[in-house]
């Protein structure tokens, strides 16, 4: 992704920098996140940062929210290229807050509003603020708006809120391939609600900067699903012809055997060449075809019984047999 200053007729390139080159360090990148966490997804309810709250582990939380589908959101931010080792963290943290209860959902928001303030007042010197009240009453701001646009409708606010799966998202200036290939994977073949977003920073001639957020993942396990589809379609293909190869030769079948069919040992077939001929009633046939039109509706090969073994079996058996043969 690249930005671009429209002046007059035409656009000048904004140069792109790391965070790193601009010293932005990961408490700074957190810190603006807070404040708006849009550059990683809109509708983000910000419910704590740093948020640790569990025995046995010092380990704390980047930013941890709400989504606009209530779905608890574990956030782990990298200044590096590279993203560290963000995934393992993340999942870590993921299942940390897994069970996560409304309660202390209230008490995270609570200590967070707290430390925002940085004091105990409301900011007018009226008086002390409720936080717990307050992070209760925003929290079910969040959830209300959730219900209104979904279909859910007959719920209660708590209701609505979704933490024994929470998703993950990385955001970081980019990631190694050990990363997004164990995402994809995550992402794909273990349904994982994982998302990778990449921050650029872009600064003009006159010190202007930009944060953009560009989601790469799940995005790119678009292409990672399409060509595990073309992956999985020529497997098929490939195992289809296999079976279509089949022929009386390669397992032994003389012409003139008898086959017996599967689903009635009184109806018979006879072999009438070294492919899959035979003859049924004075009618000459293919083994599929005459087994679909007896009402079985797999393979030929899987209808067909010769000295007492589908003729699918006996093929395994002799390629197992094969092949054992010819190792060393």
């Amino acid at each position: 992704m690249s930005l671009f200053r429209w002046q007059g007729n035409g656009l000048e390139r904004v140069k792109a920098h790391t965070l790193e080159d601009k010293g932005v360090n990961e408490k700074k990148l957190q810190d603006a996140l807070n404040a708006n966490p849009d550059p990683l997804e809109e509708g983000l309810f910000i419910i704590a940062t740093e948020f640790g709250d569990w025995e046995g582990s010092k380990r704390r939380i980047d930013l941890l929210a709400l989504d606009n589908e209530a779905r608890l959101v574990v956030i782990e931010l990298k200044r590096s290229q590279t993203g560290d080792h963000a995934e393992l963290q993340a999942i870590r943290y993921a299942a940390m807050v897994s069970n996560m209860t409304k309660s202390r959902i209230i008490d995270a928001h609570s200590d967070y509003l707290k430390a925002k303030s940085g004091n105990g007042n409301d900011g007018d010197g009226v008086g002390v603020v409720d936080y717990t009240e307050k992070a209760e009453e925003l929290l079910t701001e969040h959830l209300k708006k959730v219900i209104e646009k979904g279909t859910e409708s007959e719920l209660k606010p708590w209701e609505v809120i979704k933490t024994e799966c929470p998703r993950i998202i990385l955001a970081s200036a980019g990631f190694s391939q050990e990363i997004t290939t164990t995402v994809l994977w995550l992402f794909e073949k273990h349904k994982l609600d994982i998302t990778c977003v990449e921050l650029k920073l872009y600064e003009t001639d006159q010190e202007e900067q930009f944060l953009t957020g560009n989601r790469i993942i799940p995005l790119a396990g678009e292409e990672y699903r399409m060509r595990a589809k073309e992956r999985k379609s020529e497997k098929e293909r490939i195992e289809k012809e296999r079976k279509e190869s089949f022929t009386f030769l390669m397992v032994g079948i003389e012409t003139g055997a008898t086959l017996t069919f599967i689903k009635d040992r009184n109806t018979e077939c006879k072999v009438i060449d070294d492919k899959t001929g035979v003859e049924f009633e004075g009618t000459h046939y293919k083994l599929t075809p005459l087994a679909n039109k007896l009402g079985f509706s797999r393979r030929g090969t899987r209808a067909w019984l010769y000295e007492g073994e589908t003729l699918q079996a006996r093929r395994d058996r002799l390629e197992k047999s094969r092949a054992l043969e010819d190792l060393p």
